[in-house]
């Protein structure tokens, strides 16, 4: 491996990109006939009033300004935005979406955002040119989701980088990692960068030697180090899940755990639970080929204390957060039920010891959780996508639970006007309120395909 000190300045940008997105949408018809039903946008909110008699026939109707007892809200009018959506379901209030569509002409797709000690929101991700070949980037925004500065690495001979994710320290320092296609060979790779952006330090992982392909897909800040996961492949059957702990001014490497298992394992998300390390992922049985969701837990001195797959669940983690004071854990994924639910959002809190505390699993015909975070007062927000009815489009899925799991709010918000394909990535808490990131697809004019474009979104704390 090679760990380079290089400082590098970069200029702030002088221009802004906040914007505000609007949707159309249909006034009063009838519940459970609206654009977006059954798509998993129920309500756990039962405590309606209702002006209308139950024992009529005339169905209630959503946007009429009426709150019926189907409905948990009805405000009268075609805003999805402002904490009622047009299902009369309660939804977030939006305070701003800023949309950027990346530097060199292809797109910006992001894959992870936090929020450092000052509010500043970065979100790390592939700055892409039209042939899709991407820089790895980091946007920061100030508080109210004006673009304060960005950077991107460029490749060399067209050769593909990328952030997986992202985390920052109480000194507000930067660390982004990902991985970058050289020489036909996948290679882990971690910077550092200061409030500014300037470069403090890269890790580059040398694929040499029984090593082939390293990867790295989730970051954490814990004891007296920053910790990675992600897999590598070499001179054995299967990839397997790597846990490294790096000095955090330096780069260097403190310890590398390699964990090899009956199959191939990917480690997505990393997080600290009490004095351990817990990184979830999937490992594909060889026997049936499918994914299985996967837990693993490594204590900070890089010795692995449990590994733990759900050999009668396929599907996987996609994301872990701590919460609480007792070291649980709330876990994000999907599971799939072959010959059923093809793909089902699913969402789960855990004891430190494992053991579940409650689930949540999704009933819609296809939709999946990417990334968890949690809040203040044990808030849990989890974001991904969810099929649009009727049309081969998908649009972001963004659930607010308490705690003991209860829904408090949905958001499938299509907020910027033509959009198609919203996707939703990240999320991150900013106090009370919560900041989210994904990507839409717009169709670019007198050329052929997409742009790939990235919304920000703040959702009012509720």
């Amino acid at each position: 491996m090679l760990v380079s000190l290089r400082p590098h300045a970069i200029p702030a940008l002088a221009f802004s990109l906040a914007a505000a997105g609007s949707s159309a949408c249909v006034l009063d018809y009838p519940v459970g006939n609206s654009p977006l039903a059954g798509t998993g946008g129920e309500s756990d909110d039962t405590s309606t009033t209702s002006d209308v008699d139950p024992t009529t026939s005339e169905p209630a109707r959503c946007g009429d300004g009426v709150v019926d007892a189907e409905e948990a809200c009805d405000d009268g009018n075609d805003d999805p935005a402002d904490g009622c959506d047009l299902e009369c379901n309660r939804a977030p209030t939006v305070g701003w979406t800023h949309t950027d569509g990346g530097e060199h002409g292809g797109g910006f797709v992001p894959n992870a955002v936090a929020v450092d000690p000052m509010g500043r929101i970065v979100v790390v991700g592939d700055d892409l040119a039209p042939d899709r070949y991407g820089e790895a980037a980091v946007l920061v925004f100030g508080p109210g989701g004006n673009l304060m500065w960005r950077r991107s690495f460029p490749t060399v001979d067209k050769d593909w980088n990328t952030f997986t994710d992202v985390a920052v320290d109480g000194d507000g320092r930067i660390f982004a990692g990902g991985f970058a296609l050289e020489d036909l060979e996948f290679v882990e790779i971690v910077r550092c960068l200061d409030a500014t952006g300037e470069e403090l330090w890269t890790f580059h992982e040398v694929v040499s030697g029984p090593v082939q392909t390293a990867r790295l897909h989730g970051l954490v800040v814990g004891p007296g180090g920053l910790y990675s996961v992600g897999e590598e492949y070499g001179d054995h059957e299967f990839f397997e899940l790597v846990v490294r702990k790096h000095d955090l001014a330096t780069g260097a490497v403190a310890w590398k755990l390699e964990h090899q298992g009956p199959g191939d394992m990917v480690g997505t998300s990393i997080a600290v639970s009490g004095d351990h390390l817990v990184a979830v992922g999937r490992v594909t049985s060889p026997t049936d080929s499918l994914p299985h969701p996967l837990v693993v837990t490594v204590d900070t001195a890089g010795t692995l204390v449990s590994s733990a797959a759900e050999d009668q669940l396929v599907g996987e983690w996609s994301s872990v957060a701590p919460i609480g004071a007792t070291g649980d854990l709330v876990l994000a994924g999907y599971s799939r039920e072959p010959g059923a639910i093809p793909r089902n959002a699913r969402l789960r809190r855990i004891e430190a010891a494992g053991a579940e505390v409650w689930s949540f699993v999704g009933d819609s015909p296809f939709a999946e959780f990417k990334d968890v975070a949690v809040g203040p007062d044990e808030a849990i927000v989890a974001i991904g996508d969810i099929d649009v009815p009727g049309v081969d489009e998908q649009h972001s899925y963004t659930r607010r639970f308490t705690g003991d799991g209860a829904t408090l709010w949905t958001s499938h918000l299509l907020a910027i006007p033509g959009a198609m394909n919203e996707h939703g990535f990240a999320v991150a808490f900013s106090g009370s309120t919560v900041i989210a990131a994904g990507m839409w697809t717009e169709e670019i004019d007198d050329a052929p395909g997409t742009l790939l474009n990235l919304w920000l979104r703040q959702f009012a704390g509720q």
